[in-house]
């Protein structure tokens, strides 16, 4: 069952007094979902002489997760507002029904009667419905290789992968309203595919040229081959019904326009203009040298060469030394650079959903177009491009004797064009004229567009702290460790995408200020962690305490950040919340010495989050959905856990 955590919805209450009883009492469910999941796990090998191997390692597995989503209200009510809206984000209270009546005679003129016969989906769903969402997510991967050394003393690896990672989406308890009462309540969705092939041959020797220790010289090759697909839902999943759009005609024959929702409410379904299928191949080589060049001094240094059929070459290098000034004390650090390929999702993505933007009185197609395309680059899209990074990090080691060791690190990261999506941009007549002349076929279907961009970068700097120390007395062992880290990200440029002349020129940044400030603030400052690990026999106990230091985090007020407030509001509504501290326990028994049981608790003290008091509604503590706390907070929402686990070494 779904591990709720979350409050009634506001409207719940008055629809309970106006006779209305909701299939789930709060509304809907928020927290950890329902989860059922399965899983095997092969590891072989077999040897082949005294240094050479044949090895096979691979796992399957399969897991279906579900979820509430929002309820829907078979009739409108009112309840207590908001207090202390600013000015311009008024809230009334008012909860309408969530979806209109549909008008089912039509007139000879073509128009809708609004005197004949209807549907509503309370006919369906007398006391409202919560559509609910299920996803099933199957992942196989496989890898067998041959490895061994030469008489030379040559080492090589030859190995040979594939996996395969599949969800697909499900939703019941709830409709097509497009469709008046022809409508499902059940549907599938669609799938999202990802397949991946590789090849590979890894390369050692060590090379004996004078210095303190032989020069170990790697290197290898890679061959990857990355596919992705978007397969097609149920048409009742996504299709526009005849009840879409409805010109409706009262007694005294003036009309009306009446909009329902399509496809699939809570979450359409992949339809035709969705589908899509494209992958990529990439060649990689590299080269790793590592010495002592003198007793004390290690350096070491490595290139790797990328070419992908989609954007091209990449060369990355890394640089490493460490220096032992003493038996207890050692510095050491690096410098690299590196690079995240843009995924095949991101790529290929295109996704074309009807909506009711802004107020939209009229279905709108909303489509996330591939970067490569007609519509994307008319609209300031370029191909993606991997993000870049280049990072540095330095420290030194400290082993003073008596079982401790100390270790201190600093670390500076730096990512360029990294890659995001970008807002809705509104199509307007002239635009489609100009798509249209451009060549594209659907042009005057599009309402709203959005694509992946390199966008913005950033820069994350921090300090890693480890002290560790081991203790044998007459009861047992002791093991401590404390890890503190303190973490910092800046956002340092946003790049604004730029629409051709065909269609305005207009630009606008990728990303806006909510967004920034999550990214920069919504993450813990500070973190650590003290553990003790104590074994004595067959008996072990472990211990941790877990420490995260206060967050911030953004959002726009419920509708929309608007410019014109932006004096009130210049970080759109921030909220700190504390520092979070919680503990987890295990205790094991080991019989035989190849089996264990252990009983264990993750934040056994059960704590929770600080509570969210933005948009909360008093008469019930949450907000609007139910939920309580920030999504982002390091704790989670689930409280304790408590479990028993059983191992066995063969």
């Amino acid at each position: 069952n779904i591990w709720d955590r979350s409050a009634p919805r506001p409207e719940i209450a008055p629809l309970v007094a106006a006779g209305i009883r909701p299939p789930i009492a709060k509304g809907n469910r928020l927290g950890q979902p329902e989860n059922r999941a399965y899983r095997v796990v092969l590891n072989a090998s077999l040897p082949l002489g005294d240094k050479d191997e044949l090895y096979l390692f691979g796992n399957w597995g399969t897991q279906r997760q579900g979820n509430d989503f929002n309820y829907r209200r078979p009739i409108g009510v009112t309840t207590t507002a908001i207090p202390g809206r600013g000015v311009g984000f008024g809230n009334t209270g008012s909860f309408g029904k969530s979806i209109n009546t549909t008008y089912l005679d039509r007139l000879p003129n073509g128009n809708f009667s609004e005197t004949g016969r209807t549907f509503e989906a309370s006919q369906i769903f007398p006391n409202g419905f919560t559509p609910f969402f299920e996803a099933e997510n199957e992942d196989f991967a496989i890898v067998g290789g041959y490895k061994g050394e030469t008489g030379f003393g040559m080492t090589y690896d030859l190995s040979g992968s594939t996996g395969t990672n599949k969800i697909r989406y499900f939703m019941s308890n709830t409709l097509n309203p497009s469709l008046g009462p022809d409508s499902p309540t059940s549907f599938y969705l669609g799938k999202l595919v990802q397949t991946e092939t590789n090849l590979n041959l890894d390369l050692s020797y060590p090379w004996e040229i004078g210095l303190a220790s032989p020069l170990n010289v790697a290197g290898g090759f890679e061959f990857r081959r990355e596919s992705y697909e978007v397969g097609l839902g149920d048409r009742a999943s996504w299709v526009t019904g005849p009840f879409a759009a409805q010109t409706v005609q009262r007694a005294n024959g003036t009309t009306f326009l009446s909009t329902k929702p399509v496809g699939a409410n809570g979450f359409p379904g992949f339809g035709p203009d969705s589908v899509t299928s494209g992958g990529r191949n990439s060649v990689s080589a590299y080269l790793d040298l590592e010495a002592d060049i003198v007793e004390s001094f290690t350096l070491s240094g490595a290139l790797r060469y990328d070419r992908f059929t989609d954007f091209g070459d990449t060369i990355n290098g890394k640089i490493s030394a460490r220096w032992a000034i003493a038996d207890a004390i050692a510095v050491r650090g690096n410098f690299n650079t590196g690079f995240r390929a843009p995924t095949p999702g991101q790529q290929f993505t295109q996704n074309v959903q009807t909506a009711f933007p802004n107020g939209s009185p009229v279905p709108v197609a909303v489509a996330t177009v591939r970067p490569d395309s007609i519509v994307g680059i008319a609209y300031g899209s370029s191909p993606l491009k991997p993000e870049k990074s280049t990072s540095f990090s330095g420290g030194l080691v400290l082993t003073p004797g008596g079982g401790f060791t100390f270790t201190l690190d600093y670390y500076n990261i730096k990512v360029k064009d990294r890659i995001g999506i970008t807002g809705n941009f509104n199509v307007t007549a002239a635009n489609r004229t100009a798509l249209l002349a451009l060549g594209v076929a659907n042009a005057l279907d599009l309402g709203q567009i959005n694509f992946f961009t390199n966008g913005f970068a950033t820069r994350t700097q921090g300090i890693d702290a480890v002290l560790t120390h081991k203790a044998a007395t007459g009861i047992g062992n002791f093991n401590t460790s404390l890890a503190v880290n303190w973490n910092k990200t800046e956002v340092t440029r946003i790049r604004s995408v730029v629409q051709s002349a065909a269609i305005g020129g207009a630009s606008a940044p990728l990303i806006d200020r909510v967004r920034e400030g999550n990214i920069e603030e919504s993450l813990p400052r500070w973190r650590a962690v003290l553990s003790e690990t104590f074994t004595s026999g067959m008996f072990d106990v472990t211990a941790r305490v877990n420490y995260a230091s206060s967050i911030t985090t953004f959002f726009a007020p419920a509708t929309g950040f608007d410019p014109a407030f932006a004096s009130l509001y210049p970080n759109p509504w921030p909220k700190t919340f504390d520092a979070e501290v919680w503990a987890d326990l295990e205790v094991g028994i080991t019989f035989a010495e190849k089996y264990r049981i252990a009983v264990g608790g993750q934040n056994i003290f059960d704590n929770y989050p600080e509570r969210e008091t933005r948009n909360i509604y008093p008469q019930t503590g949450g907000a609007a959905n139910g939920s309580l706390y920030p999504d982002t907070s390091p704790l989670g929402w689930a409280g304790g856990f408590w479990y028993v686990r059983g191992t066995v070494s063969f």
